[in-house]
Order: C-alpha cells, then sequence, then structure tokens
C-alpha cells in the first residue's frame, strides 16, 4: 500500500463561534490542529521504515534488528560466540538441576521415584544442551572456513578470490582476453600475448595506401603499404622498432610501389632488417612496379626481399 493521506482540518470551528452561542469553535481548532500535528509525525515515522510500494524501506534493517540465531547464519562472530556462550550456561545448568535433584530430600515430599525421575529429566536437558554447544561450535567452524562473496553479481560472471585469505571472493570486472599466470587472471595484451585481432584471418591482403613518409604501426601486420603512381615524389617508409611496436614474431608487411610512382625507401628504427640470400643489414630501395615482404623473424630482426628491390 502507498503512504497514507495526510490529515487536514477541512473547517475552522472558530467561525461558527459567532453564531452559535457558547460554542467551543475555538478549542476544537486546536484539538484538530494537534490531531493533525500527531499524524504528520506517525506518516514521517512510518515513510523512514516504508517504502511507498508498501515494502520495507532500503536500509531501514541493519544487522544489529536482526536475532542473533539470523546474526551467526550471516558469519558475525559476536553472535556466534553468544550461541556457544548461552548453550554452555544451559549444559551448566541443566548439569547442576541433575546434581541438585540427585541428592533431594525426600523430607521435602519427593518420593525416590520422583527423585530418579528429576534426575533422568536434567540429565537429558544436560544431553540436549551439550548437543546444542556441538552443533554450535560446528556451525562457527563452518562460518568459520566459509568464503564470503559480494552482494549481488551479474548472472554468467567470474568470480575470483580477494586478498590471500582464501575466504573472500570478488566480481571479475575486466574485459577482454584473459590469460592465467600461475593461476592468477589478467587481460592478455594484443600483440603480446595474442596476434591482434586485425592483423590475421583475411581472406585477402588489405591496404593501406600512403603518399607520404610512413612509420608502420601494429595494424599494418598481415597488410600491404600501397604508394600510388599519382604520387610522384621519393618517400621513406619505416619499419618501427620493437621496443615502440611490438609485432608478433610471424609479423608480415608488403610494400608495393605503383608504376611511375617515386622511389621508396624502406628503413627501420633501431632493429636490424636483413636483406634475403645476401644477409646484408640496412635500408633498402623500392623502385617502381617493385613488391618486397618483410617477415618478422625474432624480437628485433625482420627479413626482407622482394622484386625490384636493391
Amino acid at each position: 500500500m502507498s503512504q497514507p493521506q495526510p490529515y487536514s482540518p477541512a473547517h475552522a470551528f472558530v467561525a461558527d463561534s459567532a453564531t452559535v452561542p457558547s460554542f467551543p469553535g475555538q478549542s476544537l481548532d486546536i484539538e484538530f490542529n494537534a490531531v493533525k500535528a500527531t499524524t504528520d509525525q506517525i506518516r514521517a515515522n512510518l515513510a523512514l521504515v516504508q517504502r511507498d510500494d508498501g515494502a520495507l524501506a532500503n536500509g531501514s534493517v541493519d544487522t544489529v534488528q536482526l536475532s542473533t540465531a539470523v546474526q551467526a547464519a550471516l558469519g558475525s562472530s559476536t553472535a556466534i560466540t553468544t550461541i556457544l556462550a548461552a548453550a554452555t550456561a544451559a549444559s551448566a545448568s541443566a548439569s547442576a538441576a541433575a546434581a541438585s535433584a540427585t541428592t533431594a530430600n525426600i523430607d521435602v515430599g519427593l518420593t525416590h521415584a520422583d527423585v530418579v525421575a528429576t534426575h533422568a529429566d536434567a540429565t537429558t536437558t544436560a544431553a540436549n544442551a551439550s548437543s546444542a554447544a556441538t552443533s554450535a561450535t560446528n556451525a562457527a567452524a563452518t562460518l568459520a572456513s566459509a568464503v564470503v562473496g559480494p552482494a549481488a553479481s551479474v548472472d554468467g560472471e567470474v568470480m575470483l578470490f580477494s586478498g590471500t585469505t582464501g575466504k573472500l571472493a570478488k566480481r571479475a570486472t575486466s574485459t577482454g582476453l584473459l590469460k592465467m599466470t600461475s593461476g592468477v587472471a589478467s587481460v592478455a595484451v594484443a600483440g603480446t600475448d595474442y596476434q591482434a585481432g586485425d592483423a590475421q584471418l583475411f581472406s585477402n591482403i588489405p591496404q593501406n595506401s600512403k603518399s607520404a613518409a610512413y612509420t608502420t604501426v601494429l595494424t599494418d601486420g598481415q597488410k600491404h603499404i600501397f604508394h600510388p603512381s599519382a604520387d610522384t615524389t621519393a618517400r621513406t617508409w619505416t619499419i618501427d622498432s620493437n621496443a615502440n611496436v611490438a609485432y608478433p614474431i610471424g609479423t608480415a608487411i608488403t610494400f608495393i610501389n605503383q608504376a611511375s610512382a617515386g622511389v621508396i625507401t624502406l628503413s627501420i628504427t633501431s632493429d636490424t632488417m636483413r636483406l634475403a640470400g645476401s644477409g646484408a643489414t640496412g635500408s633498402r630501395t623500392l623502385a617502381a612496379n617493385g613488391m618486397a615482404t618483410a617477415i618478422k623473424v625474432t624480437a628485433t630482426e625482420w627479413i626482407i626481399s622482394g622484386t625490384g628491390l636493391t
């Protein structure tokens, strides 16, 4: 149900005093105003514990409002200690009752059979209390070794250990491909832990057309850099170093210089580029109508070969 409607006096009775002799209009107004003040306070207090849909208000119940048994089930060490203490006290009380029954004097009107029956009942009570204490101890041990997780999660979400106690769990919040290092999860890095997605699985060799000096980037892997014939100016294209761009080993980049285009100088930043066959290092020249492919064979070395390449 929604919150109750506020009460407001609909009539001012003091006005009736002028037409009705001895009518206590002002006193009635005072009483009804007092009723309004009280109902307003009741509504304000009710709103602290009840939402408009009739459910308990968010945050209106804390663990201190829960019974000791419920607090213990939720893992409260204080509540568990309280239960254990109560069970121990019950066991002691039952044992004392059994001892008292054993020494009862027949002068108080008890027969021997009564004493025996009372002793048996007290013994049973003591056994039950001892069993309850054992159960509480076992429950405390179970709760002490339980893994406690977050208050909420997303369906299908991965759970990870939090910290090093082995008793706390947390939600996985990473996005991307996961890698495992000695059992610890982290996000894999494209180009370092795996081949970049747009640098593989092509059914063709995608083109990156350039008419200016150019330094390759990670996404150029498995593509060809094209120099169109419309650009007759000589250009320098540079394969960036592993320190700047960690291309995976096996990355291939093809360079094509179209007819009538300016000469292309192929160089490399700090790493080594060898000419296939001779093994010569250093920059290479790619003439018009030339095509060359460079393949990364180690972390800092490439081998290049092609036609029109000197």
